[in-house]
């Protein structure tokens, strides 16, 4: 594959970053993926906003214009046969000195990649994917806000459990606090008598007790193409690896907040503002894994894969259960439909 690197581009087998360059020693870099639509870069204002912010806070100097931008990712697609391209744009700190650096830095190395897009089909669409609950904890920010940073273990780490690398553990306990922000309505003392997150011991399985008669079934490793969810340290919902996480709940829309510590993902944005310009209630809080049991829609969101249904929900032990009807959601589609319709618009 052909690469862009610091205003050309080469084979990617034959570009060269310096060992001193502090990203590979320190991390110290941001980076944005995205995709295009008829060749045309999506959203590219805003990635480009997200990542200028954290360049600028960790003394990185990135100008580069979306007009330039997209001339360059022009180039690429056509230099890798690529009509439409997944793209990752990184920026790392550059060349130093051994150590921490002293001041800003002056020359950072700038990448960009491009692979082709993956294809979901409507069949696959429809059946959804499973949300695995991990035990690996969301690590705090680095700053206020997360960076979208080549610092990515804690990601890793969370992907290792998935594929069933990591040393079994013993789960952390949690600690929750006591008030909670937006939280979805609690339910009566009736319908607490009857939570579909009961469980029931038998001999060595375990099942778990659901008026609503969704199906559980107990599984060692999560299913193909799954997406793991991390909680906070203090036990809230916070995000995916690769993805943030809406869940619907009675009418409203509910979304982890930034204060948890999640990426304030680009797609995230957009999807609540075509949702709240649509007429629906959307709100941002501190959520448990158990109102997310009781949710009748959950979706992901990144900048790729655009807006994923979920229809299975697992723990880490792997007992699972259906959301909803075990299919795809009718609002979770009609956002799908309205966030295409706008891509469609916006690269026109």
């Amino acid at each position: 594959m052909k690469i862009w690197l610091n205003g050309s581009i080469v084979d990617g087998g034959e570009a060269v970053i310096s060992v001193y360059d502090h990203g590979f020693l320190y991390g110290l870099g941001l980076f944005e993926t995205f995709r295009t639509y008829g060749g045309v870069p999506y959203l590219l204002e805003r990635h480009l906003d997200r990542l200028r912010g954290g360049c600028m806070e960790l003394g990185i100097p990135f100008a580069m214009e979306a007009d330039e931008l997209r001339r360059e990712i022009t180039l690429l697609l056509a230099a890798n046969g690529l009509a439409d391209g997944y793209i990752r744009l990184t920026v790392s700190a550059g060349v130093g000195e051994l150590g921490l650096p002293a001041g800003d830095y002056n020359a950072p190395t700038v990448l960009i990649l491009a692979k082709s897009l993956p294809v979901v089909g409507a069949d696959a669409l429809r059946r959804g994917r499973e949300l695995r609950l991990l035990r690996t904890r969301r690590n705090s920010p680095e700053g206020k806000v997360r960076f979208k940073s080549l610092h990515y273990m804690n990601n890793i780490i969370a992907k290792r459990e998935m594929l069933g690398l990591m040393q079994e553990r013993e789960p952390q306990s949690f600690h929750l606090q006591q008030q909670v922000v937006q939280q979805p309505e609690e339910p009566s003392n009736d319908q607490k008598q009857h939570r579909p997150d009961q469980v029931q011991e038998s001999g060595n399985e375990r099942s778990l007790v659901s008026s609503r008669d969704r199906t559980v079934q107990v599984a060692s490793l999560p299913s193909p193409g799954a997406e793991g969810l991390m909680l906070s340290r203090d036990g809230w919902l916070t995000e995916g690896i690769v993805s943030n996480l809406f869940f619907l709940r009675q009418g409203v829309i509910y979304t982890p907040c930034i204060e948890t510590g999640i990426l304030p993902g680009v797609t995230r944005a957009r999807v609540i503002e075509l949702a709240r310009d649509t007429g629906y209630e959307v709100e941002e809080g501190l959520y448990t894994w158990e109102q997310l049991l009781e949710a009748e829609e959950v979706w992901l969101t990144n900048s790729i894969q655009e807006l994923v249904p979920v229809t299975r929900l697992s723990d880490w032990d792997g007992l699972e259960r259906k959301v909803g009807i075990g299919e795809a959601g009718a609002l979770t589609l009609e956002l799908l439909d309205m966030y295409r319709s706008d891509t469609e618009a916006a690269t026109l």
